[in-house]
């Protein structure tokens, strides 16, 4: 994954250039290849927790996903291995 870099945490209306950068983060599963667009400007906050987690490799273990809603949202669960939550 390229997130987009960002070294502040305010988002009350500083700099907002990659905003619209979008990243995309492809997973291997046990039911396939999955491909996750992630849009800053849909969900600034939610999409930087998600990219810091694939940077520190949450998702290196066994995550399970509860529920997939086709083009639309993937909820997951805690890590497979207890030491990463």
């Amino acid at each position: 994954v390229d997130p987009p870099s960002n070294n502040n945490n305010n988002n009350s209306g500083g700099d907002n250039s990659n905003a619209s950068q979008v990243s995309l983060v492809c997973c291997q599963t046990t039911a396939g290849p999955l491909s996750i667009a992630v849009h800053p400007s849909w969900a600034p906050l939610g999409a930087q927790r998600f990219l810091a987690m694939v940077r520190d490799d949450y998702f290196s273990s066994q995550v399970p996903f509860m529920r997939c809603l086709t083009k639309m949202l993937c909820q997951f669960g805690i890590a497979g291995d207890p030491k990463v939550n």
